[in-house]
């Protein structure tokens, strides 16, 4: 079976204390590191729904760099 390409959004929700809403989002990346259960949507993608540019590398269980451009069809793979 061949490989598909997916888009995986993880969301973390926490309760975050600070003067206004940049203070909040400023914990971003420390909820992101201490939360222990996101939520994980997965959704097939057949063209670039989140706008990358084609020579960004896409996630996969491989050894070798694979550009999103070359799943797509964008470039030769």
């Amino acid at each position: 079976m061949a490989n598909k390409l997916f888009v995986v959004e993880i969301t973390y929700r926490a309760y975050a204390l600070a003067a206004d809403r940049y203070g909040a989002e400023d914990m971003a990346y420390e909820i992101a590191r201490t939360e222990d259960y996101p939520n994980v949507s997965v959704t097939e993608a057949t063209s670039n729904v989140l706008g990358w540019d084609s020579e960004c590398l896409v996630y996969h269980n491989g050894g070798e760099d694979i550009t999103l451009g070359s799943v797509l069809g964008e470039e030769p793979q």
